[in-house]
């Protein structure tokens, strides 16, 4: 199943489609972030042209917080 989840990030929008988790409207040189449920850093990326994106085929199932600029979100993967 593809799951979608969204947060307004101050016109950042991170959307997960089950294979990428992509965040557009951010600022140059900000960092999207996952970090696992144990606090670790699971991966990260660097904003670009105003977009910043991470391939969530490389994360293990289970539950993520996704931040970027300031903002958070869970984020399930199965």
């Amino acid at each position: 199943t593809t799951e979608i989840y969204t947060l307004s990030l101050h016109d950042a929008l991170p959307i997960y489609n089950g294979y990428t988790i992509t965040a557009e409207g951010m600022t140059d040189g900000k960092l999207l972030e996952v970090y696992a449920a144990n606090g670790s850093l699971a991966a990260q990326a660097t904003a670009r042209g105003g977009k910043a994106k991470i391939d969530a085929t490389q994360l293990a199932a289970g539950v993520y917080v996704v931040k970027a600029e300031g903002q958070s979100l869970k984020m399930v993967k199965r």
